[in-house]
This record gives C-alpha cells, sequence and structure tokens, in this order.
C-alpha cells in the first residue's frame, strides 16, 4: 500500500493519505492527503513542508533541486540539508513500524475494494494509537486527571453506558 505521512520533528503524525496500492506514484497518493487543501489552515505564515523530489514544488511545499540546477555548489548545500531533514520522516515511518510490527508486512491479500478499505483502516488505527501513545510518553503516562484527550474519553464511556451500553 502507498500510505503518505507528514510528520513533526517530533514524530507526531500530523497528516497521512491512505488507500492505494502501492503501484500508485507518490505524487497521485499525496493527493489524498488533507494538506493539499487545507495548507493555509496547518501551515502558518512562512511555514512550508518538505518534500522529495517526486511531489509537486508549491510555495507551501519544498523539494530538492532536480537536475541540472543541482549541481550548482550552493544547490547542492540546499539539497544535502533538505535530506537530513528528511530523514526524520524517515525515523517517523520507522518508529511506527517499530511500534506496531504488522505495519512491517500487513499480511492481507488485497484483492477487493473490501480488503483494501480493511488494510487502510488498520495503517489508520496503528496512526491514531501511535499519536495517543507519544501524547501519553510525553506526558509521562500517569497524569490522567489533567489530560483533555483522556476526560473526553471518559465522557462518552459513561454516556455510552448511561444509555445502556455493556
Amino acid at each position: 500500500m502507498n500510505v503518505q505521512i507528514i510528520s513533526s520533528p517530533t514524530l507526531d503524525i500530523l497528516d497521512y493519505g491512505v488507500g492505494l496500492p502501492g503501484s500508485q506514484h507518490d505524487a497521485t497518493a499525496w493527493q489524498l492527503t488533507r494538506i493539499i487543501e487545507e495548507h493555509h489552515i496547518w501551515l502558518g505564515e512562512g511555514e512550508w513542508v518538505w518534500a522529495d523530489t517526486a511531489y509537486p514544488l508549491d510555495d507551501w511545499v519544498i523539494t530538492p533541486y532536480k537536475r541540472p540546477e543541482k549541481l550548482q555548489v550552493d544547490n547542492a548545500t540546499f539539497n544535502y540539508w533538505v535530506s537530513r531533514v528528511r530523514v526524520r520522516s524517515e525515523h517517523c515511518i520507522g518508529f511506527l513500524k517499530g511500534r506496531f510490527n504488522s505495519l512491517r508486512g500487513l499480511r492481507i491479500q488485497i484483492n477487493s475494494q473490501r480488503n483494501l478499505a480493511f488494510a487502510s483502516l488498520w495503517i489508520v488505527a496503528c496512526i491514531v494509537v501511535h499519536n495517543f501513545a507519544l501524547k501519553r510518553e510525553r506526558a509521562g503516562g500517569t497524569d490522567f486527571d489533567s489530560d483533555d484527550f483522556f476526560a473526553e474519553g471518559l465522557r462518552i464511556i459513561r454516556e455510552e453506558q448511561d444509555s445502556g451500553w455493556e
């Protein structure tokens, strides 16, 4: 599967696109991310997303120089530093796969829309739990009383239980 991930330097996954087979080009899969339409919401003035050469250059998407421009000394230096930043994105993907071994080789034969949807939901679930785990780990994982996310989850569970769910 082709999975697009936009991550922060702290390994949080900010946006993602899933649902296309691995044979799809990255630039096509990039179109499934929300940031395409919502970059003005997600990014502040002067902020941008680092990307590799497969992605379209835009005023909010910075990519390395391609030939012949990449051969100029200043541009080669720029490309070097872009690649150093992009390594952090690869660390995020590696961390996600390390946390969820099932993502290293999702053992689902994707031969139908239903199986593709299942695989996509599996990946999204892993992304959500990854972000939740990062937040808990940063908070020390014990102060549930001051955690708005946890409090909201408890409220929802209690409402469900009060309505007869058990």
